[in-house]
């Protein structure tokens, strides 16, 4: 799957979301200050995990591709691959 989010690794900066390019940092986003700090660091940090939170929910869908074509899934296995393929839409669409 070819994904169109700024490629390198993202870096939570306290407020602000950088991706390290072959310069330095560039920004990605900045958080709004209405937030209060603690959240405006949780919400960065969150960001900052998004390639690689899409990257393991891509990892997992081909494993329950995989899994289904050799043996029947479970109903929890079925809602597990459910939410992974509703991220990755939510993520890619």
């Amino acid at each position: 799957m070819e994904t169109k989010h700024t490629k390198g690794g993202w870096i939570s900066l306290g407020y602000r979301v950088d991706v390290d390019v072959a310069d330095g940092l560039s920004g990605i986003c900045e958080m709004a200050d209405w937030m209060s700090e603690q959240e405006m660091e949780a919400n960065a940090k969150l960001i900052a995990a998004a390639p690689s939170l899409l990257e393991a929910c891509i990892a997992v869908n081909r494993y329950f591709i995989s899994l289904q074509s050799q043996c029947a899934l479970t109903k929890s296995d079925e809602r597990a691959w459910k939410l992974v393929s509703g991220v990755i839409k939510k993520a890619t669409e």
